[in-house]
């Protein structure tokens, strides 16, 4: 699969697919007209964010599932030049027929300010292996983990990368951003595809989940994006968005990620399986400062190249247990 042969699959109608655990992203595409939402779309996206028009944070990209006529969209963040982290529902669902992991050839990455307009579009390497986390089954529980990491054929060179916070000392009331292509606003029936920021901040933590919101939340196609979190001048990775408590996408409460700082181990081993290093050996340039809105000349402590600036439908949806702990402890 070449990525201009599959740049045609980009070409549909999204339509949103409402789950008990509302899993962020989950978006089908289909039909002839680009990124337009079914009328009883029940979804947003990064609501109370901004479009960043891919000059901040550009290495947070998009992942697209080709199901032939239909796919799913996700989000995920460069950790790597050759490797992204995302969420495990955005690579492996068995109820929707999405198995990136035996069939990575079917997962394309893709970038830009704006996913409807095909000029824009940015086409980076095609996919070379796909990994879940071992703890992921294709269905949320409360001990499950909505992780994953994909290894490209060829390293990325006109993007950001950034790293993955190394210490869980963070709490209750500390800010940062989360960044996707989900829908702004279910009135805009447009809004899905853009590339957004948002300004958030952790409500509560919980094994290895955070809770977040305030202004900003996330949902539908900001599955596998990150919140990131200052640490020393750097925005680096601490979570990765998998789910809401709610269909209703508050922006305040509701949005759940997984603590990766919790996974890190898991992140690193994998890293070193996919391309022979870890974390702490990543190829960079001297370490840059980063503007406050994460701009282009932001790297979270990695070396940049001049820039080019969620979702796996798990029909499965979510253990009613887990999810009614979780809406216990989070509400």
């Amino acid at each position: 699969m070449t990525l201009k042969n599959s740049s045609l699959a980009l070409l549909g109608v999204l339509s949103f697919l409402s789950l008990g655990a509302d899993m962020r992203g989950c978006e089908g595409m289909e039909g002839d007209s680009p990124f337009e939402l079914e009328e009883d779309s029940p979804f947003d996206g990064i609501v109370n964010g901004e479009e960043t028009n891919y000059e901040s944070f550009t290495g947070v990209i998009a992942l697209y599932y080709s199901l032939g006529t239909s796919g799913a969209m996700c989000t995920g963040t460069l950790i790597d030049p050759q490797v992204i982290l995302t969420a495990g529902h955005c690579v492996y669902g068995p109820g929707d027929g999405i198995d990136a992991t035996a069939h990575p050839e079917n997962l394309m990455i893709l970038g830009g300010p704006d996913l409807s307009d095909q000029a824009s579009v940015i086409y980076y390497p095609d996919v070379e292996e796909v990994v879940k986390h071992p703890d992921w089954g294709g269905q949320i529980t409360f001990n499950s983990i909505d992780l994953a990491m994909v290894k490209l054929k060829e390293p990325m060179t006109t993007t950001e990368m950034y790293r993955v916070r190394e210490n869980d000392d963070f709490d209750t009331g500390t800010t940062g951003k989360i960044v996707g292509y989900g829908l702004s606003s279910s009135t805009d029936q447009n809004s899905s595809g853009i590339h957004r920021m948002g300004d958030t901040q952790v409500q509560n933590k919980l094994e290895h989940y955070i809770n977040l919101g305030d202004p900003a939340g996330t949902c539908s196609g900001d599955s596998g994006g990150p919140f990131f979190t200052m640490v020393d001048g750097f925005w680096q990775v601490t979570g990765v968005t998998s789910l809401g408590l709610s269909g209703e996408c508050d922006p305040n409460t509701g949005n759940v990620d997984v603590n990766v700082v919790m996974k890190r181990s898991w992140v690193d081993d994998t890293m070193n399986d996919f391309v022979g290093y870890g974390l702490a050996d990543v190829p960079h340039e001297e370490d840059t400062d980063t503007d406050a809105d994460g701009g282009i000349s932001a790297d979270a402590g990695f070396g940049v190249s001049s820039p080019d600036d969620g979702c796996g439908c798990a029909l499965t949806g979510g253990s009613a247990h887990a999810v009614s702990v979780l809406m216990t402890v989070f509400s």
